[in-house]
């Protein structure tokens, strides 16, 4: 698991915590969606799955707001 401490400086941790933790969950083709991605691009990412129409992405958006939840509500 990644550590709050450790990169909240860089504007990543959030990425790299859902990066590490449910990988398998957001991954494109050609390999993990948060590599090299900040927090922006997970808010975008959330902001995006949310409009969606498609099944997939509805269950994403269900599993990423726990995991938000879980990011915002634990100390590390």
């Amino acid at each position: 698991m990644v550590e709050k401490s450790s990169t909240c400086g860089t504007g990543t941790a959030l990425a790299n915590f859902l990066k590490v933790t449910y990988g398998n969950v957001f991954t494109t083709g050609s390999g993990m969606l948060f590599t090299g991605s900040t927090n922006s691009d997970v808010a975008t990412y959330f902001v995006k799955l949310k409009g969606s129409h498609n099944q997939i992405d509805n269950l994403r958006v269900q599993i990423l707001a726990v995991e938000l939840d879980v990011w915002a509500t634990t100390t590390g």
